[in-house]
């Protein structure tokens, strides 16, 4: 991964840093004042205009971040476009509204979609205005955009109205709020502005590709939501709420990370496209720096989501222990298969990304419609296996873009796994050693030791095993600490 690109992500990730203490300080609350069967409220109505988003993202989004030239007669032309869809949107959702939750079977969700559904157009001129930044490299600002928008719609307004008993309408106000105030941000910094124009400039995108675009973003929203969707149809709220909590804590990881690094990777490679050689050290210096931090990340919530549940959503959660466990355990393949992806779209094979979407949707939703018989932890473990079905076929598509040889790829994946091996090994043999009452000075001794272990292999491990990515950054800690020290 080259400098500039690493720094991009840091700066990007570090941006985030506020948005994710603000993220889970509103889901600590919240979870306190909102029962399970209100958040199962929540997840429908965002399942729904998730939708919406997902095409915007993909049909004008990408678009632009991936066009050579673009003049702000485009730019109006394509908001207007996004926008146009956006009221016709609204106006679907509106009749069919009580369709929906004759769907889901719960009363009354009809009318907070109803309420919701001016979220569309928010969301529409955000993907137009977030293009925009993306291209600016403007990664301060998105970070900044992401946080006050999330402390204005949740800790200003969910919170408040959840404390005053509000229940599921605090909620989807606050969801409201926070996409009012992510697209007024987003548009002003991008000086986008709301100067429409309606030209055929404005299907640029659908006619270079991103019409495909935005049918592998549909197909996205519909495999990240299959499991929500299952979980709702067939459990009920009370379990959609279960479920949907244990994957905002995987979102909320996703998001910080995840999201910044497609943000970045994806410019990256649509540039060297043409550049196979050059795109092919960056995607393998990328895996080798980011594999391993991922599994490290999602193996240590695994071993400890009892505390983690209990600490975050309270003692009225503990049947999400389990599905909390099972999703993280797959989060290294959950974040690494978007810098799979980043090249996929970045090399501009839409079809491909169209096509693994569309498996990723079928494993999502028949694996957890099957899992569904064993409840929410089944849906789980069916959502774990088509994340990692998906992971498996995104980094082969890659590498063979790429040209990246098995050996590369295993060796990768062999170094990575080290870290999580050796953090397991020790929270087994302190499991033997002290009750596993959770009290908080278990919980710490058990993090110290495990980040100890880890920590000792970073340093003490040669190059050779934890790779030359790895040992970069540790070469470069090293003089920095040095530096100091004198």
């Amino acid at each position: 991964m080259s400098d500039r690109v690493f720094s991009n992500l840091i700066v990007l990730i570090a941006s985030r840093l506020a948005t994710i203490v603000v993220s889970i300080l509103s889901i600590a609350i919240l979870a306190r004042f909102v029962s399970p069967e209100g958040f199962g409220y929540l997840a429908s109505t965002t399942i729904t205009l998730g939708l919406a988003n997902a095409l915007f993202d993909g049909a004008f989004g990408i678009g632009l971040v991936r066009r050579v030239n673009v003049d702000r007669s485009h730019i109006s032309s394509t908001l207007g476009a996004a926008i146009a869809l956006a009221l016709l949107i609204v106006g679907l959702l509106n009749v069919f509204a009580p369709t929906i939750e004759g769907f889901y079977r719960f009363a009354g969700l009809g009318k907070v979609i109803q309420f919701s559904s001016a979220l569309v157009v928010f969301k529409a001129i955000f993907a137009v205005s977030d293009a925009i930044l993306q291209r600016e490299r403007q990664y301060k600002r998105i970070g900044m955009i992401a946080l006050v928008s999330n402390v204005g719609g949740q800790l200003l307004i969910s919170v408040p109205l959840a404390i005053a008993g509000f229940d599921y309408w605090a909620l989807v106000t606050g969801l409201l709020a926070t996409g009012a105030i992510e697209a007024s941000l987003s548009n002003y910094y991008a000086r986008v502005g709301l100067s429409l124009r309606f030209d055929r400039s404005s299907l640029d995108e659908f006619r270079d590709g991103g019409g495909l675009f935005g049918l592998t973003q549909l197909l996205s929203w519909a495999s990240l939501s299959g499991s929500n969707i299952v979980a709702g149809y067939t459990l009920g709220a009370t379990a959609l709420g279960l479920y949907s909590r244990s994957w905002k804590l995987l979102d909320v990881v996703v998001s910080a990370t995840g999201t910044p690094m497609q943000k970045v990777f994806m410019p990256v490679f649509a540039s060297l496209r043409h550049d196979q050689d050059r795109a092919r050290i960056e995607f393998l210096s990328a895996m080798g720096t980011l594999l391993p931090s991922f599994a490290i990340i999602g193996t240590l919530v695994a071993l400890h989501s009892n505390f983690i549940v209990i600490v975050l959503l309270g003692k009225d959660w503990l049947q999400a222990v389990n599905v909390v466990s099972v999703l993280f355990s797959v989060l290294f393949a959950r974040l690494s298969y978007k810098l799979c992806e980043g090249v996929i779209v970045g090399f501009g094979k839409a079809r491909v990304s169209a096509t693994l979407q569309t498996i990723y949707g079928l494993t999502m939703v028949t694996g957890t419609w099957a899992g569904s018989r064993y409840g929410v932890i089944g849906i789980a473990w069916g959502a774990s296996i088509a994340i990692l079905v998906f992971y498996c076929l995104t980094l082969f598509f890659a590498a063979q873009l790429l040209a990246c040889g098995f050996i590369d790829i295993l060796k990768l994946h062999m170094r990575a796994i080290i870290f999580p091996i050796a953090a397991l090994v020790t929270h087994l043999t302190l499991e033997r050693a002290i009750p596993s009452d959770v009290h908080v000075w278990q919980e710490l001794l058990f993090c110290t030791t495990e980040g100890g272990v880890l920590t000792a292999i970073f340093i003490l491990l040669p190059g050779t095993v934890i790779g030359p990515e790895l040992a970069r950054i540790r070469r470069k800690v090293f003089a920095k600490a040095q530096r100091l020290r004198a």
